[in-house]
Parts: C-alpha cells; structure tokens; sequence
C-alpha cells in the first residue's frame, strides 16, 4: 500500500478542517466590519440617492437582521482574498502543473468578470433602474420600501448580471475542452443574444434604453470571447499537426 495515499477518512477530515478554517476567516472579516457598520449602510443604500426613497423596517427585529446581512456580505467580500488562497492550497494538492495553469487563469478570469460586473450594475445599472421605477409612481402617492425588499432587489440584480458576465468564461472553456467550436457560437449567435437580452430583461430594468445598454457590455464580452476562442482552437490545430512529427 502507497504510504502516501490516504483513506477516506483522512480526506474527510482534511475537508472538515478546511470548512473550519473558511469558516473562521469569514467569522473574523464579518467581526472586523461590524465596527463599520454605519459606512456600509451608507454604501450599501447609496443607489437611493437621488430617487427619493427611504428604507423602512416593519418589525423591531428587522433593522438587526438588515445590519447582520450588510455586515455577513461585506465579510465574505473582505475575506474572499483568503478563502480563495485556502481553496487553491488545497485543490492544488490533487491537480498537475497543466491543470494548475488552467483551473487559476480561468477563476481568475471569473474573478474578473465578476468585479467588473458588479461596478458596472452598482455605479449605473441599479440606480438606473431604481430612478426609472420610481418615476412612475401616481401622484399624492409613496412608495414605502422595506429593507428587506431593497436588499432583494439589489443581490438578485447583482446575481444575474454578474452570472451573465461569465460568458467570456463559458465560451473559452467549451471551446478549450472541444466541446464546442466557434463557429458553433457563431452559427448560434442570433439565438445566443436573444438568450442575453431575455435575461437581462426578465431580471434588470423595464426601462428599454436601460435594458439595451446593460446587455451592450454582455455583446461586447462575447465577441471579444469568441475572437480569443478562435486563436485558442488555432493553437489547437496546429498542436494536432504537429504530434506526428514529434512521434517521428
């Protein structure tokens, strides 16, 4: 028996120990911005500014909960430097040099995509959107805009579009792996940026100047996904042709 190889056990435990510690850095980083709970309030709810809305809380507890998922969420954003680094020491034990390359430059990539996506919604997206549906309320009339439907509103809005920025990264792995070639994603283009505009529409705003311009980003990323694709498989090819020189 391999000295070295471990029992299930052993894995089970290195992965308990693992939750343990992603556990407790997160705890920590949630401690940390407790303190500044105040100021992430405010950057939290800054979107509102300039619609006129306030939040309100409909129960005693609510306002206690509403600061603990600011806090939580901005601990886990503080912190994701370290967990990643965490997760990469212990995935890396069981991957080679090649896949090492692969598995970091594409979560790099997503990681990417991901604060560029979120810049992109928070700075102009959602308050964009906020502006334009407040726009249409009756008049002597008020919105009251609990906390905790803001809150929903703001994550689940963030969740698709940064879910749909990591198209570059769908693209280039399909075509990386050999499942998919790009003149697939070409032939499916028209099928592809109806997919896009569907999205962005059933979950950003009904405004359709706002609709459109969130969705231009999301094209542009694509194309530009398909360009680097294109060289991906051409390095692909040319690696084919050669492997019967190098045998020979």
């Amino acid at each position: 028996m391999d000295a070295n190889k471990k029992t299930v056990w052993e894995h089970i435990t290195e992965l308990k120990n693992l939750a343990l510690k992603l556990f407790v850095v997160w705890l920590v980083a949630t401690g940390i911005c407790a303190f500044y709970s105040e100021k992430l309030i405010d950057i939290f709810t800054s979107p509102l500014n300039g619609t006129g809305l306030n939040l309100n809380f409909m129960s005693p507890t609510d306002s206690l909960f509403f600061v603990i998922k600011i806090v939580s969420i901005a601990g886990l954003l503080i912190s994701s430097p370290v967990l990643f680094y965490l997760l990469w020491q212990y995935l890396g034990k069981a991957l080679d040099k090649r896949e090492k390359k692969f598995l970091f430059t594409y979560l790099g990539g997503a990681l990417v995509l991901t604060i560029l996506a979120t810049i992109y919604s928070y700075i102009y997206l959602i308050p964009t959107s906020l502006k334009f549906l407040t726009d249409f309320t009756p008049k002597n009339t008020n919105i009251i805009l609990s906390a905790n439907e803001y809150s929903s509103f703001l994550l689940s809005m963030l969740l698709v579009i940064i879910v749909v920025f990591q198209t570059p990264i769908m693209v280039l792995s399909l075509v990386k792996t050999g499942l998919v070639k790009v003149k697939t994603f070409r032939s499916k283009r028209k099928e592809i940026y109806f997919g896009i505009l569907v999205l962005t529409a059933a979950f950003g705003s009904p405004d359709v100047f706002t609709w459109v311009i969130s969705s231009i980003p999301v094209f542009v990323l694509f194309e530009g996904s398909l360009l680097i694709a294109a060289r991906i498989e051409k390095q692909k090819l040319a690696e084919v042709k050669n492997l019967p020189k190098q045998k020979t």
